[in-house]
């Protein structure tokens, strides 16, 4: 499915890193689906609620600011143990869907190509 304007459809997923200081860390890449703007992406340690839901909201207050009248559908391929109280939380602000086939079409290629030019420092 295609969006016919900014905002309307909004895909995330998420990988792992290895980094020398900190271990593994999470990368999540949210997109959105017709303007293939890449929202800020987080770095975390945890993927739990409040990281989840506090990335949630950052990409919807950046919707907001362009954005006004549009209530956004946001497909995660992540925190599927989450969905019913993401949904609750953001009720009136966003829809919430867990589809890793959907947050994935569209965000995955952002992220791969995000993790391939990731070049160690020297």
């Amino acid at each position: 499915m295609k969006a016919t304007s900014p905002g309307q459809y909004i895909h995330s997923t998420f990988g792992r890193v290895n980094t020398v200081k900190d271990g593994e860390i999470i990368i999540i890449v949210t997109v959105d689906n017709y303007s293939q703007f890449a929202f800020g992406t987080a770095l975390i340690k945890e993927l739990n609620f409040n990281e989840v839901a506090k990335h949630i909201h950052s990409v919807i207050q950046e919707v907001r600011k362009k954005h006004k009248n549009i209530m956004p559908v946001i497909y995660l391929s992540y925190a599927e143990e989450h969905i019913d109280r993401l949904a609750l939380l953001f009720d009136e602000e966003c829809m919430i869907e867990y589809n890793p086939a959907m947050a994935d079409k569209i965000a995955l290629p952002v992220l791969e190509s995000l993790l391939n030019n990731i070049r160690p420092i020297k």
